[in-house]
């Protein structure tokens, strides 16, 4: 396992088999009782769900060396059977400089996530620049993100990335931002 000064250097982390099976269960079935009662749920106002995250992520990131305090966004990344779907290249824009993002999967199989491990603490390279505005493929140093249910992926919002959702492979991702 990486040390906690690796999440820092490299702008992200995998906690592998961080959270319980049990857990990841519960907040599976939270998740999809309430996409079945709202075509868009609003996650962060289940508080239900936020008490749960809350007793899960924050000692996460403390094992880090990473203090946070609220949970400031949720969201889910949900991903049927129907169309593919590849985000740009992009850097999420957080209102300040000390929130880390996560990402929890519900499924199995859960691959839909690169980036460019470093990127976090510099300026984009011209070569990523170029391979961004080219369309993304053959970026310089990118990797995928393969994460088992059960993992989570702490990462700087900061960090370079794309996600994607591929033709006939479901998704169902709890991602979301402390401070």
């Amino acid at each position: 396992m990486k040390r906690p000064a690796f999440y820092l250097a490299d702008g992200y982390i995998i906690l592998r088999q961080s959270i319980p099976l049990a857990t990841i269960a519960a907040l599976r079935q939270m998740v999809t009782e309430m996409d079945r009662t709202k075509r868009k749920p609003d996650l962060m106002r289940n508080g239900q769900l936020r008490l749960a995250l809350d007793e899960l992520i924050p000692p996460l990131y403390a094992m880090q060396n990473v203090q946070v305090e609220r949970l400031v966004e949720l969201a889910l990344l949900i991903a049927t059977q129907s169309r593919p779907v590849k985000l740009g290249w992009h850097r999420d824009r957080p209102p300040n400089s000390g929130v880390h993002s996560f990402q929890l999967p519900l499924l199995p199989g859960d691959h839909f996530h690169e980036l460019v491990p470093g990127s976090h603490s510099r300026e984009l390279t011209a070569a990523e620049i170029a391979a961004r505005n080219a369309g993304g493929h053959n970026m310089p140093g990118a990797i995928t993100i393969e994460l088992a249910v059960g993992d989570l992926l702490l990462r700087s919002p900061l960090i370079f990335h794309r996600g994607f959702n591929e033709h006939g492979i479901e998704r169902l991702t709890l991602v979301g931002t402390y401070a």
